[in-house]
Order: C-alpha cells, then sequence, then structure tokens
C-alpha cells in the first residue's frame, strides 16, 4: 500500500521514501509491496564479471530525481555548467517527458508504471501496486534508496539517510539499484539552478572517480516534471525534461531522438535488469531508454 506522507519541507524525499520502503508495515505513512518479506540479496560478481556458466551480472544503476525543471532550463543553460558537462561526455534524451502534474504521479509512474489516477500531491490516498524494487528483490537483485534531509520513526536498511551516500561511494557499497532524492534546494524545487547543479557536482564527482563506475556503473539523472504541459507517448503531458546517461560504456555526445516517457525509463531499468514490465512500461508508446543506456 503506497500512502503518501504529509507535505512538508522534506516532500520530496519522504515521497519517494514512501513509495520505496519495504518495511516498518507499523508506520502510519508506509508502502507494502506484494512481496511480505524481502529477499536475501544473491551474491553478485563485479559489474561485467561472472562466474563460470553464469551470465554476466547487470551493470549496477545509481539514479538522481531533480525537481521542476524543463529541458531548455537546463540543456546549455550557464546555470548548469556541471549538468552539461556530463552531457557532453555521456548521453542525453532529447524528447523525454514527464506524465503529468504535479509531482506525486510522476513519481509512481516512474516507480511502478502507473498514476493510479493519482492527480494531486494527496496526502490522505493509498494505493497498492508492486514496484521496481519489489521486481529487482524477486531476481535477488539489491537496492537502497539515500533520502536528503529525511526523517522519520521508520528507518530501514534500504531507505537510508543521505549522509551514508558519500561512504557508500568510497567503500564500493552501492548496490545494484540506487535511488538518490535530493534535499528540496539541492534538487532545484526551492533554490536556482547553481545550487541544484552545485549539488550534482559535488556528489557525483566522487562517483565519476570510483572503482564503481570505472567497473561499468550507469549514473542517471532526471527530472520529475517540467514547467509545461508538452508531452507524448500517447498520454504523458508533465513538460519536455532532460535525462541524462553516463557510464564508461555510453559514447560521449550520444542522443536518443525517439520520444519516451517516465514509463519508458522505468522500461529501461527493468529490461536492464531483466525483471519483466510493470503497467505502462508494458505499453510500447512509452517509448525506452535502453538505448541510451547501451549507447
Amino acid at each position: 500500500m503506497i500512502r503518501p506522507p504529509p507535505r512538508s519541507h522534506r516532500r520530496a524525499a519522504a515521497l519517494v521514501a514512501a513509495l520505496l520502503l519495504a518495511a516498518c508495515a507499523d508506520a502510519t505513512t508506509t508502502i507494502t509491496p506484494r512481496l511480505s518479506q524481502p529477499a536475501a540479496p544473491a551474491a553478485t560478481p563485479a559489474p561485467g564479471t561472472a562466474a563460470s556458466g553464469v551470465a554476466p551480472s547487470p551493470a549496477p544503476v545509481l539514479l538522481v530525481v531533480m525537481e521542476n525543471r524543463g529541458y531548455a532550463d537546463v540543456v546549455g543553460a550557464a546555470a548548469w555548467p556541471f549538468l552539461n558537462g556530463l552531457i557532453a561526455r555521456g548521453g542525453l534524451a532529447t524528447a523525454m517527458y514527464a506524465t503529468t502534474h504535479p509531482s506525486l504521479p510522476n513519481y509512481l509512474e516512474l516507480i511502478t508504471g502507473t498514476t493510479a489516477g493519482i492527480t494531486s500531491d494527496c496526502t490522505g490516498c493509498s494505493v497498492e501496486t508492486p514496484t521496481l524494487v519489489d521486481q529487482l528483490r524477486q531476481h535477488g537483485l539489491d537496492w537502497r534508496a539515500y533520502m536528503e534531509g529525511a526523517g522519520g520513526p521508520c528507518p530501514t536498511d534500504r531507505v537510508v539517510p543521505f549522509d551514508g551516500f558519500a561512504g557508500a561511494v568510497a567503500t564500493g557499497a552501492l548496490p545494484a539499484f540506487t535511488w538518490v532524492t535530493p534535499n528540496l534546494c539541492d534538487d532545484g524545487h526551492d533554490c536556482d539552478g547553481t545550487v541544484a547543479d552545485a549539488w550534482l557536482r559535488d556528489t557525483l564527482t566522487p562517483v565519476l572517480a570510483s572503482p564503481w563506475y570505472r567497473a561499468g556503473g550507469i549514473v542517471v539523472v532526471t527530472w520529475d516534471e517540467g514547467g509545461d504541459d508538452a508531452g507524448c507517448c500517447g498520454g504523458a503531458a508533465g513538460g519536455h525534461i532532460a535525462t541524462v546517461v553516463v557510464s564508461t560504456a555510453v559514447r560521449a555526445g550520444s542522443r536518443l531522438a525517439a520520444p519516451a516517457d517516465q514509463a519508458g525509463l522505468l522500461r529501461a531499468l527493468e529490461d536492464h535488469f531483466g525483471v519483466g514490465h510493470l503497467g505502462d512500461a508494458a505499453d510500447p508508446r512509452s517509448g525506452s531508454l535502453l538505448p541510451l543506456l547501451q549507447a
């Protein structure tokens, strides 16, 4: 059961925590996935390696979700020098669109493949639906969500404060899938682009210099919604947004011009990890960013 938390200055982090959380069933604000207990993560070799007779494990993915900027607000913008440096060294989806407005339905679409009819940042609504992390756990793949500024009575070993992120990068402890949510200033929601770009620089520079990245780790930076109602893909109308993909396997300057929406990003992650499709991710009209992950 996905039940969004009360709105506050920590809205974004708490929102995604509610979407990803797989424990604390007695708390007021929870998500109860279809799996009643977490599956033990399987031991996996380093990205691109494999034990004899075993297919290589998929490269790990780090997803950073920023807020409330359209494509033209960031791509080529002077306030975003670090981001545009990432675009130059990696790949960019040039026809990516958010699902709708406001934020909550977009987060739902990105992690579940459906908005479940939610049309606001409601606090009393709830949704019962499987999520990407349910799929990962069913396939023995570990995950973690780092939430800057998140707090509350329900800590888990999978949804954790952002304070531990740098240490996980330094020690090579990032799992198969990592979700990172900045606070409402650092994600650009409440502060200008120079602040958000500086946060990306300070956060991702150590990642790009790490053994995790050199071994094939994939960094994806995207936005929850744009500033207009532009759309694509049979229904998305949440604005034109940038999505950037960087890894040692992505050719510098790669571009994906095919339209895609947030279910198309979910589809790409699902195909990358080999876990099947949820909701709108199964609809070909949603497109897919998988070619960019493999560019």
